[in-house]
């Protein structure tokens, strides 16, 4: 029931072209019954996937329901505890799941661990002058360094050390950047974006009686998941199926298990949508008769582990769910979230029973003109005259160097309502000193309604003949053999020409190489030459943007499938000082110092930055080493999976959008026309990154080594938020 047991090298898993599979793999994320997360970069602690190909043929609908749940707190960023019987399989599961996502597993049974294993202690270290020096325990070592801390056995850890751990838990769960370590000096440790905690025990009492039942403080910090207390028939049935080799899979549709994509809604956003206010107050009457369900012992009663709830923790939970997963329908969104944190706390199947009817009582009728697109369309007016200000205030920051909407329309004939426009991100002082700093800013668009992704292909088609303008010669005929397809008819009717007139106007002298001589349209000539034609059409147009040195690179993903992300940026105009005629690394050297010195206001660097400065800095020298050993694809690789160099370098369609955006609306100068960009894409096959110039003959595309340097290659900065 997986689409592939190793992971692959293919494209992006086309889910809607059939019938969707409970694990789905790319190699750039891992969906579990449609909870996509993204993979990791892996690591020593990082478990082998081929360890779990059993595993994999055997999974039930309780195992497939199993790491949806726990995806879902690790997409939402939340600890999550599981208790079920022993010998579930907890454990191996989750680290399946990171085996999957290319994440590290920092394991620790608590029962066997105390404070100094967990958080760590000072220690004998001949490197020191001491003599003493600090180790990392599992928590803080998983804390520091990313990936999944999985607490085993969590109710038989003593509670003293459940105390000292609840610090930690506790500034993770209110999204602190750091966690001090009493123990070391009241050390700062930075909490790594890529740190997520799941916890596993048994159910206290009975044959588990040496477990301790978790108070209200202590499982509340936690998403708690109640598993079964045996294992069912279906999975001893799979689990002795897979012994003989056979899939004893579930064969079941899972199809209503599925959760729709990501909303992923800012919170201004959540408290926009149509019905939000009605179906929050429905939640708190849900939650206060929960927990008189609870105390009554109407439900739960003979769950030696409570199913206790705490309004603040659980009202934050359910908020952040709904911003993540909302599907146009605010009550339908909201009962799937009390079903995940509320219903799963049960046991029994009348318990879920009981819970099921009282999540169906959450319901929304919206009032006449209200909207339940997810495009939330309630007051557009009001949110237009929002964006006009933010705009407004922009413009006249950045005079001719600010590119939004007019810019847009002036380079791609694409008309966008400003109520579709994102929030400018960045505050009123950041855009003037980056004004100072000869940045422009750019709104960039992923796709339009009417022509659809944003791809470099489709950036040409768009431009077009009127792309002739940016460059200052008519050179580069592709022959007919090597052309891509263009929408030549959607291109002139957007003009309102016939093909015969854009073909008149095109060729001019030449056109008599196409039409027949008592024609200049293509209506009067031969019905099997039209689609030569208009292919020779086509041809002439992408041939004015594109440098016929390129055209090899015009069938690559990155140009037919690639496209700039939704988002408002800052770009430096101009390589940055000191880049030309360096190495790539060397590139990064002076971006990190450019980072530190320049581009924060207040000496103090976003944590995002901050943190992708010592991981460049600490995984440099790894990198230098790995390209003196000519391991120029491992080295690549490295390079291109820095979190700096995703964060300031450009994709190649961003750089080709935001060059063909600039040099339409700039007449007196133009970016990219004389020092190449290098970008953070490579080539896998080689190692060598992509690097463009777009000058006066059309756009240039040429791969090279990151050790190599060039006079006419620099690195423009990028800064997203």
């Amino acid at each position: 029931m997986i689409e592939n047991k190793t992971i692959p090298n293919s494209e992006t898993v086309d889910v809607e072209s059939r019938e969707r599979k409970p694990i789905e793999i790319n190699q750039d994320w891992v969906s579990f019954l449609g909870v996509t997360l993204e993979r990791g970069k892996g690591g020593v602690h990082t478990p082998d996937v081929r360890k779990f190909e059993q595993v994999l043929g055997s999974m039930t609908r309780e195992d497939y329901l199993f790491v949806q749940q726990v995806a879902i707190a690790l997409k939402l960023k939340q600890p999550i505890l599981n208790e079920s019987y022993s010998a579930a399989g907890k454990t191996t599961k989750v680290e399946m799941m990171a085996a999957l996502l290319n994440q590290e597993v920092h394991y620790a049974n608590c029962h066997n661990f105390d404070a100094d294993v967990l958080i760590g202690k000072m220690t004998t270290d001949d490197t020191t002058k001491s003599g003493f020096g600090w180790k990392d325990g599992v928590v803080t070592r998983a804390v520091r360094d990313g990936g999944i801390l999985f607490l085993d056995e969590y109710n038989f850890m003593r509670g003293d050390v459940r105390g000292r751990l609840h610090e930690i838990l506790d500034s993770l769960i209110r999204g602190k950047d750091f966690v001090s370590l009493t123990e070391n000096h009241n050390e700062r440790v930075a909490v790594h974006p890529e740190f997520r905690l799941v916890a596993a025990q048994n159910p206290p009492g009975g044959e588990y009686g040496d477990r301790e039942v978790l108070d209200p403080p202590q499982i509340s910090r936690f998403v708690y998941i109640k598993g079964p207390g045996e294992m069912p028939k279906e999975q001893k049935v799979a689990r002795v199926l897979s012994m003989f080799g056979k899939n004893g899979g579930t064969k079941e549709s899972l199809k209503d298990d599925f959760i729709g994509e990501d909303a992923n809604l800012t919170f201004e956003q959540f408290l926009e949508i149509p019905g939000c206010e009605e179906v929050m107050l429905q939640f708190v009457e849900f939650i206060d008769g929960f927990e008189q369900l609870r105390q009554k012992r109407k439900i739960a009663a003979d769950q030696p582990q409570p199913p206790y709830s705490t309004f603040p923790r659980d009202q934050e939970r359910v908020c952040r769910y709904i911003q993540m997963f909302y599907n146009g329908d605010i009550a339908e969104t909201m009962r799937s979230a009390l079903r995940y944190y509320f219903k799963n706390r049960m046991e029994k199947a009348e318990d879920r029973q009981i819970i099921e009817e009282q999540i169906n009582h959450i319901r929304y009728v919206p009032k006449p003109g209200d909207s339940r697109r997810r495009s939330l369309e309630k007051d557009r007016h009001a949110q237009r005259s929002e964006r006009e200000k933010e705009v407004n205030e922009a413009k006249e920051i950045f005079g001719y160097h600010y590119f939004g909407l007019e810019a847009i329309r002036n380079t791609f004939s694409i008309e966008i309502d400003l109520a579709d426009v994102p929030k400018i991100p960045f505050d009123v002082e950041t855009l003037r000193h980056a004004e100072n700093l000869g940045q422009f800013l750019i709104l960039r668009i992923e796709s339009s309604e009417k022509f659809g992704p944003m791809t470099m292909e489709k950036m040409v088609s768009l431009v077009g003949k009127d792309g002739a303008t940016l460059l200052d010669s008519d050179e580069g005929y592709i022959s007919m053999e090597e052309l891509l397809e263009t929408e030549t008819e959607e291109f002139c009717a957007r003009r309102g020409m016939t093909i015969g007139e854009m073909l008149g106007d095109v060729f001019k002298e030449d056109s008599e190489d196409f039409l027949d001589d008592e024609s200049s349209t293509l209506g009067e000539v031969e019905s099997e030459k039209k689609a030569e034609k208009e292919a020779a059409l086509a041809t002439r147009l992408k041939s004015e943007i594109i440098f016929p040195g390129a055209r090899k690179h015009c069938r690559k993903d990155f140009f037919t499938k690639e496209t700039p992300r939704l988002a408002w940026a800052l770009v430096s105009a101009e390589p940055l000082d000191g880049t030309i005629n360096c190495t790539y690394l060397e590139q990064l050297d002076i971006i990190d110092r450019y980072l530190g010195n320049t581009v924060n206001i207040d000496g103090k660097l976003p944590f995002e930055y901050s943190s992708a400065i010592s991981e460049y800095r600490d995984s440099r020298q790894i990198i230098l080493r790995l390209l003196a050993e000519n391991q120029h694809k491992l080295a690549a690789k490295a390079i291109a999976e820095l979190k700096l160099n995703k964060l300031v370098r450009r994709s190649p369609a961003e750089i080709f959008y935001d060059a063909l955006i600039y040099n339409t609306n700039i007449d007196d100068r133009k970016t990219l026309a004389e020092v190449w960009d290098w970008s953070s894409d490579f080539e896998g096959s080689s190692g060598q990154f992509l690097d463009m110039e777009f000058g006066k003959e059309g756009l240039k595309v040429n791969y090279v080594s990151p050790e190599k340097r060039f006079r006419t290659l620099g690195a423009y900065i990028s800064r997203v938020k």
